[in-house]
This record gives C-alpha cells, structure tokens and sequence, in this order.
C-alpha cells in the first residue's frame, strides 16, 4: 500500500487499467527500500539478494532458500530470501518446546506404567507360589491330625493305650506345627507394618540357641547333623525379645537343615565387643546362588528350582529373620553363598 501511494501519487479515476498508470512510474529502488526496511524491522536475521532481467524468477522454495518475483513490473524483477531458517525455529520454539515437554511426561509416564506392571506381575508371580506352598503346608499337618484321629476311632483305645498315646502324640505335633506356621504369617504382617509388639528384657543368647538345638532335636537325630556351638564368654546377655530372637535363629537352623544333601554340619559362633553382639551360623547345605543372595530377605521369595518342590517352605523365614533384626536395631547378611555352604551373620548392637 506504501509503494502504491508513493509511486503513483496522483490516479485518473477515468482510467480503464491502473496497472497501466502504475508500471511506468514505479521505482525499483523505492521497491528495494520499503521492502528491506520492512524485513529488517521485523526479519533481522534475512539475507536478500535482488535478482533481475535475465535471472529465471518463479515462486519457489528450495533447498535452504526462497525465491518470489514481483508481478508489478514489465520486466522480470524479484528477491532471493536466504537465512531464515533461525526465525521460523525461533517462531515455533515454544511448540517445540511444549512437544518435547510432552513427549518427555509421555517416556516417564510409560516408563513409570511398564515399571508398575512389572512389578504387580512379579507380585502376582510371588503371590501364587506363597499361595501354593502354604496351601501345601497347611494342608500336611490337617491331614496328618485327620488320619490320626481316624486311626482313634477305628479301634478300641482301653486296649492298645500306646498306640493311642502314639497318635494323640502325632497329632499334637502337627498341631504345634500348623499353630507355629499361623504365628509366623502373622508376625510376619505385624513386623513389616511397624506394628509388631518387640518386648526387650536381658535374655542370654547361649542359652537361647541351645533351646533351639533342644527343639529341634528330633529332626537333628533324624538327619544324624552335627551342630557346634562356639561362644566367647559363658553368658551373652543382650537386650532383646526373647521370642522373636529364639524364632530368627530357629529359622536359620532350620534352613541349614532343610537345605542340604548331605550329613548336616552346623557351626554356631556367638562373640561380642564393645559395639556389637555377633551371631554367625555356617553349614555345608547347598548354598544360595550369587544372582539371589540380595533377594532372599524378600516376603516370599524362594530360590526357583522350576517345578521341584522337594523342599517345604512358603518364603517368609529370612523375610521374618531381616524384619527381627530391624526392629532391633540389627542386620542380617549372607557372605558365603557357594554350592559349599552358607554363612550368615547377625549383628545387634550393645546398649
């Protein structure tokens, strides 16, 4: 509009064509200048290149260039426009911008997904194993307690009271047993939700482990295991809850029992400094394999063997064992864990 007032100045409206009045009076140059004025206070960053009669002008974009002729004039005139590349990346710097913002939400949202149902699937897995081996666990004991009670009725109890004795015994051990199992599920639960009731009093940490080998002796004769126990002083007192401490190192042992293939060895170290009380229990079981030995501790987790399931257990004794230690201010860990054995040491410390 500027380059049309300017030039053509004065118009007869009695003119058929305005073009015909305006061709002849426009000035390239004031052309060239109202344009590069334009652009360079709005398009700093341009570079224009004027092309004349000769030069092949059509409207084009190519390569990293742009070309466009001027229809005002007789003859071929137009611009080459180079360099503008940084303004349109600036001018849509903020939708790049907001595209990359999203698409970043976007990898962290299907990351964080694909996270959560790796997870849910793994605790899905976990759950129907603990499902499995506890439905097998409880299931042992109520048959057990079933086939003694039928053995009861079947015949006269006055005449064979030993028999009787015999299978009253089998029951209540199974009993025991299935009441032992329950408590463990729930102390289990209690622990890991920081509600688990933890009763400290001075206990005697040798004395407590013999109780152990006591309890279970009859699995220890079975297996014909050797068990030593080493200690620094005559006493180790600690304080701590006598219960939960007789059920970690139970559990241990019970493990080095279950957990091995040939005659049981099990050595039991008890010593104590100035800052720690120190438990290590090592045996010559079948050992726990490098890629499991941080994932033991886990709530029912069991070192996979596919399909076998030759060995009771439901995944919660290590996880209970950690839970103790925890609520007592110590730690359990394994340090040996090859095919020749395990070594697990528990620390607790002095007050």
């Amino acid at each position: 509009v500027k380059l049309l007032i300017n030039t053509v100045g004065k118009f007869d409206l009695n003119q058929e064509n305005i073009y015909s009045f305006f061709a002849p009076n426009l000035d390239t140059t004031l052309l060239v200048d109202l344009f590069t004025k334009y652009l360079s206070s709005s398009y700093t960053t341009f570079n224009l290149e004027w092309k004349t009669l000769g030069d092949s002008i059509s409207p084009s974009t190519k390569g990293q260039q742009m070309e466009f002729p001027s229809l005002l004039f007789e003859h071929s005139y137009g611009v080459k426009i180079t360099n503008y590349r940084s303004y349109i990346i600036s001018s849509i710097f903020s939708q790049i911008l907001f595209a990359f913002i999203l698409l970043t939400i976007t990898a962290i949202a299907f990351r964080l997904a694909f996270s959560s149902l790796k997870s849910q699937r793994k605790l899905i897995t976990l759950k129907n194993d603990f499902i499995s081996n506890i439905t097998h666990e409880l299931k042992t004991p109520v048959s057990t307690v079933k086939v003694a009670l039928e053995a009861l009725i079947d015949f006269n109890q006055s005449e064979d009271p030993v028999r009787s004795k015999e299978y009253l015994e089998m029951a209540n051990s199974e009993m025991e047993r299935l009441d032992l199992l329950v408590n463990q599920v729930l102390s289990n639960s209690s622990l890991e939700d920081g509600n688990g009731f933890i009763n400290k009093e001075p206990i005697d940490l040798i004395s407590i482990t013999r109780d152990v080998i006591r309890s279970l002796q009859n699995r220890i004769n079975d297996q014909r295991a050797a068990i030593n126990i080493e200690h620094s002083d005559d006493q180790i007192i600690i304080e701590g809850d006598k219960l939960h401490i007789h059920g970690v190192i139970t559990n241990l042992v019970d493990n080095s029992l279950k957990y091995c293939n040939i005659k049981p060895e099990i050595n039991i170290k008890i010593d104590q400094d100035n800052k720690y009380t120190t438990i290590t229990l090592r045996d010559n079981g079948i050992g726990i394999p490098e890629e499991y030995k941080d994932k033991i501790f886990d709530k029912f987790f069991r070192v996979p063997k596919g399909d076998e399931h030759s060995v009771k257990g439901y995944g919660l004794g290590l996880n209970y064992a950690q839970l103790v230690m925890k609520n007592h201010g110590g730690s359990i860990n394994v340090t040996k864990n090859n095919p020749d054995g395990s070594t697990f040491i528990l620390r607790l410390p002095r007050t």
